[in-house]
């Protein structure tokens, strides 16, 4: 993620209350908190300790910052997740072919089990993984 789209998406994220402290200790910055949660998530092979590590928090407090950013991510939704113009799909398609050989396609999975903070309320069943 680039700088300006992270402060663009702290900017976004910083106007929900779910980030305005209502007890005595005041919260951490929003932009830490969404540093927390791309730690995260946005690492490959990371998880919760590594990230409390990095970051000098503790186990739960991942937790409760990650579950913060994605019900405010949820709750903005297709507002400002998009697949983009149709420049922008072509862009991807394009690289997608020259590295892959795969046309016409704008996204892939490489079978990285992603842990989600909340079972989705629609289908959320098939969310399980049977991996062990």
């Amino acid at each position: 993620i680039s700088r300006p789209t992270f402060d663009r998406l702290v900017h976004l994220l910083e106007r929900n209350p779910i980030f305005e402290s209502t007890g005595k200790k005041p919260q951490r910055p929003v932009r830490y908190q969404l540093a927390c949660f791309l730690l995260r998530y946005g690492t490959r092979g990371a998880d919760s300790m590594q990230a409390a590590h990095k970051l000098g928090v503790g186990f739960g407090t991942v937790f409760l910052y990650c579950k913060r950013v994605v019900r405010v991510l949820r709750e903005l939704g297709l507002d400002v997740v998009t697949w983009g113009n149709e420049d922008r799909l072509q862009q991807v398609a394009t690289h997608v072919m020259g590295r892959s050989g795969i046309p016409d396609c704008v996204g892939m999975l490489d079978g990285s089990l992603v842990r989600l903070t909340e079972m989705p309320e629609r289908n959320g069943f098939s969310f399980i993984c049977r991996k062990k």
